[in-house]
């Protein structure tokens, strides 16, 4: 391989690592009992695993582009509960990158009967969205008339 190809490979993986991006957002379900313990895989005794609570958690990262200010903008997070019941809630970001996690635990979890499906968007003061994630069974919700969200 000659030098000028080298050069040429070179620049065109530099190229194609610093491409812009539009902001990056990963969103995971977990759902929780005594299996998902550190201690269960230690194989060492905790008190919890006697009756530890069921429930589900969503495992939320993200990454915004170096040009972003990180209090400008904040993650919206809608739900479809299973009992088919709806949420929306906004968190503000403090920084760049980072993950965060919701639980849904308890009664909590009883009430609501664990996630049917949810979207998150990152967006800006001015309600630009930066970045989104959308469960794959992702819906607006439509209910007939006279039933309440």
């Amino acid at each position: 391989m000659n030098k000028l190809t080298r050069v040429f490979f070179i620049f065109s993986g530099l190229f194609f690592l610093t491409g812009c991006s539009s902001g990056y957002l990963s969103v995971d379900k977990i759902k929780t009992d005594k299996v998902t313990y550190a201690s269960r895989f230690a194989r060492t005794p905790d008190p919890r695993s006697l009756n530890p609570p069921k429930g589900e958690k969503l495992y939320i990262t993200w990454s915004l582009p170096l040009v972003f200010e990180p209090h400008m903008y904040r993650l919206k997070a809608d739900f479809v509960y299973r009992n088919l019941t709806t949420e929306t809630i906004m968190l503000p970001l403090k920084r760049r990158a980072g993950s965060m996690i919701i639980e849904m635990l308890g009664e909590e979890y009883k009430k609501k009967e664990g996630y049917l499906s949810y979207k998150m968007e990152i967006i800006s003061v001015d309600g630009e969205v930066i970045s989104d994630y959308t469960h794959r069974m992702w819906v607006d919700l439509i209910l007939p008339c006279g039933v309440k969200k």
